[in-house]
């Protein structure tokens, strides 16, 4: 059985929200840093990468283990991408020799890569409601100069 209650957030992002609470996390430390783009991101993937981790560096929430997350967020944004372009080249129908109408098949991939980055992204914080009472950390340096904490897994 899974775990019960809304997902736990980064400690990073309960003290841009001023939630954050000593007694309740334990003394896994990460450092902040700004991880290099992952080797296997096509060309919009790299690009949604750039436009993020500017953003995420900036508030102090990105360290070196977010690459993977991170990029298949961003691997799914260029999914979306592929497939939107396919859509708006094709249809967003199609017919059978029959006659018969169905969805095309790039509709579905499209709304696939939707729900794949809408998920990392609510993890990552990248949505209006993740953000919810965010401000910026003071003092947080992507050059790894600050050492901050996360929860214990």
């Amino acid at each position: 059985m899974g775990r019960r209650g809304p997902k736990s957030k980064p400690v990073e992002l309960q003290l841009a929200a001023g939630t954050y609470r000593a007694d309740r996390h334990g003394t896994v430390t990460v450092r902040p840093e700004v991880p290099d783009a992952p080797e296997w991101l096509d060309e919009a993937g790299c690009g949604e990468w750039k436009r993020l981790v500017e953003d995420l560096a900036e508030l102090g929430v990105l360290c070196q283990i977010d690459q993977t997350a991170l990029g298949m967020c961003c691997m799914a944004f260029s999914d979306w991408l592929s497939a939107r372009a396919a859509v708006a080249e094709s249809g967003w129908t199609a017919t059978t020799e029959k006659g018969s109408v169905y969805q095309h098949p790039n509709v579905g991939i499209m709304n696939k890569a939707s729900e794949r980055w809408l998920r990392l992204a609510r993890e990552l914080g990248l949505t209006p409601s993740a953000r919810c009472g965010m401000h910026k950390l003071e003092g947080s340096k992507p050059d790894g100069q600050q050492v901050r904490t996360r929860k214990r897994a």
